[in-house]
């Protein structure tokens, strides 16, 4: 067994041992409501001839976590290319897109074909013709599913990415030869003057979509985004693949949002988390929003609004700081009664961080457990949200967080580690890398807390400069149609917390 193989195993002896620390209540409500298309216990993936979508109508909100894979499998497998379940389950939720449907997608990077780079491989040489021992056989079934509702139901599909340095040329040779013939729509349909937008494939972004400031002007951003909007779904009419996508007002939208980008080294060798939103007609509409904008600025630059889709300019702030475009309207409140949340980067510089807004505002008599999963904590703003746990653990709150040590100095300043020394405050960092940015805000025992999770890490840049957004959900604010999904979601999360620190070690 390799030293891979032994940290991956231990993350989780057993399921038993991942409930320690959990209130019965919380482990009672584990099971989740998705049900995905199997046969013989194996999920199903798409072919040219189906996409096996959920077999019932998912709940308000679901979620899921790589590491039933990582513990079976692991990046130690590396000549194993059978595609995880983590990606298998994305394909089915894009299954789920009705006929005429429109899916958005915004991503910090994403991978194609085969590996990124290719030893020996000549100058000018096609990268396609020289694959290596590692396809991208994960993301692979994701792009066949959206190939599926394209080809059979006339799916329309934007994709907007980072075009910075994560994504060399040969990379991008290997996504063009991919996805050209799928992604097809911008996501507007008219330019200031009215006139015709022609069609595109993939838009990129370049040093952020919001920031105008050259990528040799400080500051420096990225679209560091993860998220997918399908317009309209078939699961609530028994499944019908030829169901027509119905207008705004009436259809049952779904979400995805992930903390991981859509590859095998992603996938593979980080520890993430998906979540599954459906039916929230306002969410859709603010990612939606969100995904226009980044398409419009990715093709034009967005040195002045005018560029900006009439959407855009309606539910998006026009103001501008230090180059950078920021919404000045946050927290986006969804759905009534879902009681979930939405904040979006690029942050003004006044407004407070939602991070440590909520901190401040918790109340340790009722919420006294805090969990945290967060990939990065450096710079200033890491030393703002360690000040604040700090002041919660003073508060009486069960303060516990968990940290990833693999990146080094640049995922963990001194300054944190010296600050939560000092407020005796539990941290640990996970036995193989994590990605999440999840925080649990709860009772000390039971399901009734608040979740926050998205894309944007405790940082400047996450923050302040890219393209990031943070997503609440709190069962308490919700009414009895959502409580108990966001109650029962609440306890996946936190399951999932208790699992990603078995094998937990001492940050170094």
């Amino acid at each position: 067994m390799g030293v891979g193989e032994r940290q991956v195993r231990a993350i989780r002896p057993s399921l038993a041992i991942a409930a320690i620390g959990v209130s019965l209540a919380l482990t009672a409500n584990h099971a989740a409501a998705l049900s995905f298309d199997t046969e013989d216990s194996v999920i199903s993936v798409p072919t040219t001839s189906a996409c096996p979508t959920f077999t019932e109508k998912p709940g308000a909100v679901e979620a899921w976590f790589n590491i039933d894979d990582m513990e079976v499998r692991g990046y130690y497998d590396p000549l194993n290319q059978t595609p995880w379940d983590f990606p298998k389950k994305i394909a089915q939720v894009i299954c789920g897109a009705a006929n005429n449907s429109e899916i958005k997608i915004g991503m910090y990077f994403i991978r194609a074909i085969g590996t990124m780079t290719q030893p020996g491989l000549k100058a000018g040489a096609d990268p396609a013709s020289t694959l290596g021992s590692r396809p991208e056989s994960d993301p692979e079934v994701i792009y066949d599913a959206l190939e599926y509702v394209k080809k059979n139901r006339n799916v329309k599909i934007g994709l907007v990415l980072d075009g910075g340095s994560i994504t060399p040329a040969s990379a991008w040779s290997l996504i063009n030869k991919r996805l050209l013939t799928i992604a097809g729509i911008s996501g507007f349909s008219t330019n200031s003057d009215g006139t015709a937008v022609a069609t595109r494939g993939i838009e990129k972004c370049i040093n952020g979509c919001f920031n105008t400031n050259s990528t040799k002007t400080f500051p420096y951003a990225i679209n560091h985004e993860k998220f997918v909007t399908i317009s309209d779904t078939i699961w609530d009419r028994d499944n019908d693949g030829s169901a027509t996508a119905r207008s705004a007002d009436s259809a049952q939208p779904a979400v995805i949002s992930s903390s991981g980008n859509w590859a095998r080294s992603q996938i593979r060798n980080y520890l993430q988390e998906v979540t599954v939103i459906y039916g929230d007609r306002e969410l859709t509409k603010q990612l939606n929003v969100r995904y226009d904008g980044m398409a419009a600025c990715a093709r034009y630059g967005c040195t002045s609004n005018s560029r900006f889709p009439a959407t855009l300019k309606k539910n998006l702030s026009s103001s501008r700081q230090r180059g950078i475009w920021v919404d000045t309207l946050n927290p986006h409140g969804t759905d009534a009664g879902r009681g979930t949340f939405i904040t979006f980067s690029p942050q003004p510089l006044s407004v407070t961080d939602p991070y440590i807004a909520a901190f401040d505002n918790i109340d340790c008599t009722v919420d006294k457990r805090v969990r945290i999963a967060m990939f990065k904590l450096t710079d200033t703003k890491a030393t703002t949200m360690a000040n604040a746990l700090s002041r919660l653990q003073s508060r009486g709150c069960d303060v516990r967080m968990l940290m990833t040590q693999q990146g080094g100095s640049t995922t963990i300043s001194k300054t944190v580690i010296k600050i939560l020394n000092k407020a005796k405050i539990s941290y640990r960092c996970t036995a193989v890398a994590m990605h999440t940015k999840l925080i649990l805000v709860g009772p000390a025992t039971g399901n009734n807390g608040r979740a926050m999770l998205g894309t944007a890490n405790m940082s400047t840049s996450g923050l302040r400069y890219s393209e990031e957004h943070t997503l609440t959900f709190d069962a308490r604010r919700a009414s009895s149609a959502y409580q108990d999904d966001l109650r029962r979601v609440y306890g996946e999360y936190l399951s999932g917390w208790y699992e990603l620190n078995q094998g937990s070690k001492k940050c170094k």
